[in-house]
């Protein structure tokens, strides 16, 4: 746990140094929610006006806590949330000088997300905060579905035993491929 006037200090340099890391292809970014964001904010006086709660141990924001993030009924994440509204993201190396130093609550993954680039000419990288989800069947059982979450930057190869016959359709969000 971070204690102390100076490692709070350089702690919050080190984070907001690495808050500016420009977004590269094929980097990994990740998701902190934006309260306990907030809360980690305060702790270290990252603004100016949190100077009175600093480093205080009632401001402290415990482990890293994204349970607000993660739908209860599906495990992954809500739908529709918003980027430093909900949400906060951060690049590898800060999201491990912040593990480190608080942790991570019990039983919670990281969650994860790619940089990709888009665009036809001009390209953009950006972070995929919601990335495509595949869901495959056999034409037959299409209510027995697997869903595979991947990058919209990925490459889709189908095989398959028999020369069936494979469907691709789309809804919103969600890519169907049904053979």
């Amino acid at each position: 746990m971070a204690t102390g006037g100076t490692d709070l200090e350089s702690q919050k340099t080190e984070i907001r140094d690495l808050l500016k890391t420009p977004l590269k292809k094929g980097d990994r970014w990740y998701l902190l929610d934006t309260k306990w964001f907030k809360q980690w904010k305060q702790y270290v006086n990252y603004e100016a006006w949190d100077a009175l709660i600093a480093g205080q141990q009632e401001a402290h924001p415990g482990p890293i806590d994204n349970l607000p993030l993660i739908d209860d009924s599906t495990g992954r994440l809500k739908e529709h949330l918003i980027d430093e509204v909900d949400y906060q993201l951060v690049p590898l190396n800060a999201w491990n000088k912040l593990v480190s130093c608080y942790g991570l609550v019990d039983d919670q993954v990281p969650i994860e997300r790619l940089v990709i680039e888009q665009g036809m000419f001009v390209k953009i990288c950006k972070i995929e905060t919601y990335p495509l989800e595949i869901k495959m069947c056999p034409r037959q059982f299409q209510s027995e579905y697997v869903i595979q979450s991947m990058s919209r930057a990925d490459l889709i190869i189908f095989t398959t035993l028999y020369a069936a016959v494979t469907t691709l359709y789309a809804t919103v969000g969600t890519l169907y491929a049904v053979s």
